[in-house]
């Protein structure tokens, strides 16, 4: 047998028997708007009041997806290198990356981040992003900097791209879309690293930024 129906039950009970007994005047009723409000009878039988319900109180008592707040920010995908030299070069690799960041109220985000890959890195960065009011998917664009470590570097490539000898450091932007949950948001993300003109990389990956 199905466990949701012992749990609904439980939850039932637990939204509606406190509106239900004798509350001191002004006491806080679930829905707002008289049309919402519904005989006890007829919700139990209607799985979309108790959904709705059970949403309203969720959204009501927990912390919204915020602004003015630390978060941690993870990357993983993949990365495209195309590498000048005395050998042209073009290559795939995998990473993992994560930073710690600030976002303000304003949108304005900054953070310090780590990427393992063949071309490791850490970076400095700034992030803004886009809030429309009516929609809930957010947008996000961001410029930074950063320098290549090696010593980090969890594969070594191609034999040509050992014999490397341009820039460590780099300048990025990058791009994305995000949908906000509760204190975590889920991400898709799209970054050009330059090297100068010697190595150009291309990353395209899915994560998530989580609210401190």
């Amino acid at each position: 047998m199905s466990p949701l129906k012992f749990i609904l039950p439980l939850l039932i009970v637990a939204l509606f028997s406190a509106p239900l007994l004798a509350e001191p005047e002004g006491a806080e009723i679930p829905f707002k708007e008289k049309d919402a409000l519904i005989d006890v009878s007829d919700a139990l039988r209607s799985k979309q009041y108790v959904h709705r319900a059970i949403l309203s109180t969720l959204v009501r008592d927990t912390a919204g997806f915020g602004v003015g707040r630390f978060y941690i920010n993870h990357l993983m995908g993949f990365s495209n290198v195309w590498q000048r030299g005395a050998v042209y070069t073009k290559y795939a690799t995998g990473l993992q990356g994560a930073s710690f960041g600030y976002l303000t109220s304003g949108g304005h985000g900054v953070e310090l981040g780590l990427e393992i890959s063949t071309v490791s890195n850490i970076q400095l960065g700034y992030r803004y992003f886009i809030r429309p009011k009516n929609f809930s998917l957010w947008g996000f664009t961001g410029v930074g900097v950063g320098s290549e470590v090696s010593s980090l570097s969890f594969a070594d490539g191609p034999p040509q791209a050992r014999l490397y000898s341009g820039p460590r450091q780099m300048a990025f932007a990058t791009f994305g879309l995000l949908i906000p949950v509760i204190d975590v948001g889920l991400k898709a993300e799209t970054r050009f690293s330059f090297y100068g003109t010697e190595r150009i990389i291309f990353t395209t990956g899915v994560g998530m930024i989580v609210f401190l």
